[in-house]
Formats: structure tokens, C-alpha cells, sequence
């Protein structure tokens, strides 16, 4: 039996202006389509933007963590060769605070340390007031003797032109990488104030990432460099080991004994990633602490009893609920003792 609608002998059935039906039957199921979605679009879009897109940006705000990363993010790298042991773990070493130094001192002309201090202070309290009084003295800690020393050595240490030429020049970061990371947080803050960068004298904490820079390279990878600034680096790499050397943990110890504390330094590295699940086990009475996961304190456990007595009263509720719509037919159709 052949179709009837493309047979050999009469050919496909054609509609009145000459397309083929079953062509003509897709154009016109496609446009049904189509104007049933341009109707559900709009109310589609409000539920959308109304209400699931809240709901998304509420879920994913109960997971991100930038802000630690974001503001301090050398003394989070740094933090990842050092272990926390329940307590017992002997504060970081140097290269920490010296991290914590150029990430302060950039978080501090950005005013965002206060903002880093009040998210760490709902997991550990202190850490705001800590934070707080720390911004106010890292410009006053004694690092500025490095300043003194590399411009009693030369002169033209004090020329932010010839610190813009030297840091532009290839392969300097390779010889002075913790100069070049602190170069970058000095760019920010001169163009955050609208300066020009060749106008404006490094801050302190450049003159100390230099120093240590120059005492950890040997005098060979110095030697090789090329670029601008070769004759002062390698004046300057011969004569720092006899400059006065600045102890950035005792410098931050002046400012707040805490910062020995291996309880603060194990808050950070806890909560140092992106995202976290802090907010999640807090809600069922855990909290993610340096040593891991463990249980909130006793007077500090409500989710759990709160969360109990609802599904009690929740199930009674329910139970008084259907309790007549169940008993009524029963006794109806039998003798009435369930009633």
C-alpha cells in the first residue's frame, strides 16, 4: 500500500501556494511553538530573576571565601609550608611575616584588612580588633632603616624614576622576585591615588623585600643581571650583608603579641580557600577550625535542639492534622470506640 501523500504517480500532496504539506505542517507546528514560548517567556523570566537567581546568588554566597585570598594572598601562599597541630605548632617563620608585611601594607591604603578582620573574627574572636591595630602600626614599624641604609649606600635609591626603569627591565623578577611582587602592590596603591609612579618614592616595605631579596640570591645571579640598574644592585649585593638586619616577627610581636599566637595563623590557613563549608557546618552545630571539623562548644549547640523540637512539634502538627479525615470514615463504617 503506498502513501498516499508521495506516491510515484502523483508526487508529494502540495499546500496552495506550492510547499509541500508535510513541509507546510513543520512551518506551522514551529510557529505554534514559538508563540506558546513568547507567551511563557515573560513570566519565565520574571521567576528567573525574581526568584531563582536570589536563591543561586545566596548559595553560592554561602560558600565563597575570596575575601582572605584576595587581600592577603602572599601570606596565603606562604602559609601552605606550615602546619597547624592542634595548637601545638610553634608560629610561622620569617618569610610569613614578611608576606604579611606587603600584603598588609597594601591592604592597609585599600582599607581592606578591616573588612579581612571581620569575616576571620566570626571564626576566631580577636582577629578583627588584631587586624584593625596592626593596619594602624605597619607603617610605623622600623623597616625604614632599610630605606636609610640602601640611600646612605647610593643616593639614587631614593629616585622612583630609576626604580621604574630597573623594574621594567627583562629579567629582574627572576633575581628580585619578592621585590617584583611587592613593585606590583606599589604600582596599585600610586595609581589608586592618582600619582605618577615615577614621581613617587617607594614605600618602606620595597626597600625590605629588596634586602631580602639580595641576602637570599647568590652573588652570581646578580652579577649576571644586565639591565637597568645592574652597577647599584650589585654595589648593593655586596654591601647588605653588613646592613642592620630587621626582624619582621619581632616588628609585628611589638605591634600585638598575638601575632605569636599559632591559633590566629591556623584561622587564616583554615580559612584561606575561595570556598568553604563553614557556613554549612555551623548550621548543624560543627565548626571547621585549624584542626579540622569538630563540634561547637556545648553552650554554643542550638541548630540541632532547635531543629529537633521543630520536626517534633512538625510530626504532632501533622498527626492532629489527619487525624479526623482517617477516624471519620472509620467510625462511620463500623462501631463507634475509635471515636
Amino acid at each position: 500500500m503506498t502513501d498516499a501523500t508521495n506516491s510515484p504517480s502523483t508526487g508529494p500532496m502540495l499546500s496552495a501556494d506550492g510547499t509541500p504539506l508535510k513541509k507546510s505542517l513543520q512551518i506551522a507546528l514551529r510557529r505554534q511553538k514559538l508563540r506558546a514560548l513568547a507567551l511563557v517567556a515573560p513570566l519565565l523570566l520574571f521567576v528567573l530573576i525574581s526568584f531563582i537567581a536570589p536563591i543561586a546568588d545566596m548559595l553560592f554566597r554561602s560558600v565563597e571565601n575570596e575575601i582572605v585570598s584576595e587581600t592577603i594572598p602572599r601570606t596565603v601562599i606562604a602559609l601552605e609550608q606550615w602546619d597547624y597541630e592542634d595548637g601545638n605548632a610553634a608560629a610561622p617563620s620569617d618569610d610569613v611575616y614578611a608576606a604579611l608585611y606587603v600584603d598588609l601594607s597594601e591592604a592597609e591604603e585599600f582599607k581592606t584588612h578591616t573588612r579581612l578582620g571581620s569575616r576571620l573574627n566570626y571564626e576566631t574572636t580577636g582577629m578583627s580588633s588584631l587586624l584593625r591595630k596592626t593596619g594602624r602600626g605597619i607603617g610605623r614599624m622600623d623597616t625604614d632603616e632599610y630605606t636609610k641604609q640602601f640611600e646612605a649606600l647610593d643616593p639614587k635609591w631614593e629616585d622612583p624614576a630609576v626604580w621604574v626603569a630597573m623594574m621594567q627591565s627583562p629579567g629582574v623578577a627572576e633575581i628580585l622576585p619578592e621585590t617584583a611582587s611587592a613593585w606590583q602592590s606599589w604600582q596599585r596603591i600610586v595609581a589608586n591615588k592618582n600619582d605618577v609612579l615615577a614621581e613617587e618614592q617607594p614605600e618602606d616595605f620595597i626597600y625590605t623585600m629588596l634586602y631580602r631579596d639580595l641576602v637570599a640570591q647568590p652573588a652570581s645571579a646578580v652579577a649576571a643581571y644586565s639591565g637597568s640598574g645592574a652597577e647599584m644592585l650589585q654595589t648593593a649585593d655586596s654591601a647588605v650583608d653588613g646592613f642592620e638586619a630587621i626582624s619582621l616577627r619581632e616588628q609585628f610581636l611589638d605591634i600585638d603579641e598575638d601575632w605569636a599566637d599559632a591559633q590566629i595563623w591556623g584561622t587564616i590557613k583554615a580559612f584561606s580557600s575561595p570556598y568553604t563549608a563553614g557556613y554549612f557546618l555551623s548550621s548543624v552545630d560543627l565548626q571547621l577550625t585549624p584542626a579540622g571539623v569538630e563540634a561547637q562548644p556545648e553552650n554554643q549547640q542550638i541548630y540541632m535542639l532547635l531543629f529537633g523540637r521543630t520536626m517534633f512539634m512538625s510530626m504532632v502538627i501533622m498527626g492532629s492534622a489527619i487525624r479526623s479525615p482517617i477516624c471519620f470514615p472509620t467510625c462511620r463504617s463500623g462501631p463507634p470506640t475509635c471515636c
